[in-house]
Formats: structure tokens, C-alpha cells, sequence
């Protein structure tokens, strides 16, 4: 049976957010399209999980920050796999999309996953010059939207929300709100790890123990350790490295916490959600688009030490409403952020761009959410 051809790219097959998407896109509408998976780095702990979806794999094999040669590499990858689309995920990757699809006239489909305010003024640059170029970008939430519009002045109006399967999440008899998990790529430039770590020094200091086990590789994994020495909270916070069975660990915890210097729409506190924990995290970028204080979880007000001390203390003193809490949670994202609404927008627009490679605004506002 025949399949259209998408090209799908990323920075690299780690395990993030927008990883977890393609590998739900993959499996939900890999017998409608034929997928097939570049990233700008080399091999990765997702890359064997992306092959069992039966998705083949190119790794670009980029070096450091700027290696220009993954330009021509991705050029010479397009003309041997011939996409009919091409769906890039994550900044890098959306730029050499861009450039590569305008020169080869393939529709461009880039995805943004997060706020622009971390980027240097080269990459801001970078954004606005070649944002005109995709046929369509999509952010993964409306702050997303207006963010990036405001930083890159380019009209950023679509979006898509992350979406996550509902289980039948085992009710909890008893919630311990001292036991706390953090899911997380492991990067202090975003991550507010750091502030954790003193945050639960602060409160070791005024007799309140929680523990803290954090899940997740990356490049600050040594730092945040040295960290953990520094402040004296070895038996406190653990780090246990990565998981390649998200949903089965998260069984083991009551409380999610996620403190964040920027975020776009943070997919993690989605599948916390679904496993019946309450999540506690930074009001930053969508996630208030989730979380509504005292509600559906805990906002931290800021990301410092101090406030993400004071968070844990509310959670801890309000352990009676965590099951109220987290059913209204449920709640939420079952109606707004369930896997079969988010597949159904891709499908809608793969299959816009493939009757049409070159729809106009008026045709896009039609099949997809927009601000």
C-alpha cells in the first residue's frame, strides 16, 4: 500500500518532549504515512525505540554548536528519500529544515516547542530570517505563540497542543507527598535543578526531609551531583540516571515536580498528570495552560531556592487535597490534551499539505487551533 513520504528532524535522539511526540506520531499514523527520522547529532538512547516503530534512522552526525556541514548533509538525505513533507522539531533543526526545504521545494512544517527567550541575538537572527521560509510553523501552546512573535516579530498563530493516552491510572489508597520524582533532561541553562538542590537544603535546614529521586541524563549530570555534595543533601536527592519506561516509574511517586526556568509546554507534567500524580511546577512559558493553582497542581512562583521550598511546604501541608486535586487534573487533560486530538491535528495538516503544498492562512485557521 502506497504511503506518503515525511521526513521528520530533530537535534538529536534524546529523550525530551519533542522525541516523545514523534514517537506517538509515528505510532498512532505510521500505517497512514511512511515516516523517516534525521536528527543534526549522532546516535541516541531513543534511537532504537524510534526504529521499533518501524521508522528508519539518519544521524546527521553534527559536531559541537555549529557544524554547517549537516546542511549538505541533509540536503544530500532529502534527495535520496525524496519527502513529500518535511516536519522538523526544536530550533536547529526547524533552521536547516527551512533553508534545505525552500531550496529543494518541499513543504516545511516546523515545530516549536519553546519560548525564544533563552536564544542568543545570533540565534534570534537566525529565527527571523529563516521563519518566513517554512510553509507552516506550529508552536506547542498559545504562550508559544505570543512569545515568539513578540522576541522574533513573525507571526507565530498555530498551534498544537502536546497530547498524552489517559490510562486507568490505579487509584491511589495512599499519597506521600514527601516522596518526590523530577522526569527531566538534565540542563541547568533551563532546568532550575540547581535552586532544587538548594531548595532542599533550606528545608533540611528548618527540620522539614522530603526526598527527591531525579530521573534523566545530560550534559550538567556532573555539576548537579558536585551540587548535591556542596549542599549536603546526598540522602535527600538521588539521581537515577535514565529511564526507558517513563509510565512504570512514575507508579512509584505522588508528587511530580518540575522547576523551570523557561518552558514551552512541558510534555512531562502531561504523563504525570495521566499516572495520577500531582505535579508542582514553574509558572513559566504553557505551563499555566495545564496548571491552575491549587486546582490542577501547584504553580512555583519564580524558580529560586526560596520559592521552590516554599512550593513542597504547601504540598506537604495540604496532603488531604492531593486526590481531589489530581482527579480534577485528569479531568483537564483528558478533555484538552489527550494523544487522539493531538494525532488527529497531524493528520489533518499532513494531508492539507500534501493535496496542498502551498495553503494560505485563511485554509491552515481552518484544520488547526490559532491565536
Amino acid at each position: 500500500m502506497y504511503r506518503p513520504r515525511i521526513l521528520t528532524l530533530t537535534v538529536g535522539f534524546t529523550a525530551g518532549g519533542a522525541e516523545k511526540l514523534l514517537l506517538d506520531i509515528y505510532q498512532s499514523l505510521g500505517k497512514s504515512f511512511h515516516f523517516s527520522a534525521a536528527c543534526l547529532k549522532g546516535s541516541g538512547p531513543w534511537e532504537e525505540l524510534i526504529r521499533s516503530k518501524g521508522v528508519d534512522t539518519y544521524a546527521l552526525g553534527g559536531r559541537g554548536e555549529w557544524d554547517l556541514s549537516v546542511l549538505l548533509k541533509f540536503n544530500k538525505l532529502t534527495k535520496v528519500l525524496r519527502p513529500q513533507i518535511i516536519n522538523s522539531h526544536l530550533f536547529k533543526a526547524n533552521w536547516v529544515a527551512r533553508i534545505i526545504g525552500k531550496i529543494r521545494r518541499i513543504p516545511v512544517i516546523c515545530t516549536i516547542h519553546n519560548v525564544a527567550n533563552f536564544l542568543n541575538p545570533f540565534e534570534i537572527l537566525m529565527e527571523r530570517l529563516t521563519a518566513p521560509l517554512a510553509t507552516i510553523n506550529v508552536c506547542c501552546s498559545k504562550y508559544v505563540c505570543f512569545d515568539n512573535t513578540k522576541r522574533i516579530h513573525y507571526p507565530f498563530r498555530h498551534y498544537i497542543y502536546n497530547g498524552v493516552l489517559i490510562r486507568n491510572y490505579r487509584r491511589r489508597d495512599f499519597w506521600d507527598p514527601q516522596k518526590i520524582i523530577v522526569l527531566s533532561r538534565i540542563d541547568l541553562k533551563q532546568k532550575a535543578l540547581a535552586e532544587l538542590i538548594e531548595g532542599i537544603a533550606l528545608l533540611k535546614s528548618e527540620g522539614v526531609r522530603v526526598f527527591v529521586d531525579i530521573y534523566g541524563e545530560g550534559k550538567d549530570r556532573k555539576v548537579l551531583e558536585q551540587k548535591i555534595e556542596e549542599f549536603g543533601v546526598a540522602e535527600e536527592v538521588r539521581m537515577m540516571g535514565f529511564t526507558t519506561n517513563p509510565e512504570k516509574t512514575l507508579e512509584n511517586y505522588s508528587i511530580f515536580l518540575l522547576p523551570s526556568k523557561f518552558e514551552g509546554l512541558p510534555l512531562a507534567i502531561l504523563e504525570a498528570i495521566s499516572a495520577g500524580l500531582v505535579v508542582v511546577a514553574s509558572n513559566v512559558g504553557g505551563v499555566p495552560e495545564v496548571i491552575e493553582d491549587g486546582v490542577t497542581g501547584y504553580l512555583i512562583d519564580g524558580h529560586s531556592p526560596e520559592r521552590i521550598a516554599e512550593a513542597i511546604k504547601r504540598v506537604v501541608a495540604e496532603k488531604e487535597r492531593l486526590p481531589e486535586i489530581s482527579r480534577a487534573a485528569i479531568k483537564k487533560v483528558r478533555e484538552n490534551f489527550n494523544i487522539e486530538k493531538t494525532v488527529s491535528y497531524w493528520r489533518r495538516l499532513y494531508q492539507l499539505l500534501l493535496d496542498n503544498p502551498t495553503p494560505d492562512e485563511a485554509t491552515l485557521d481552518q484544520i488547526l487551533p490559532h491565536v
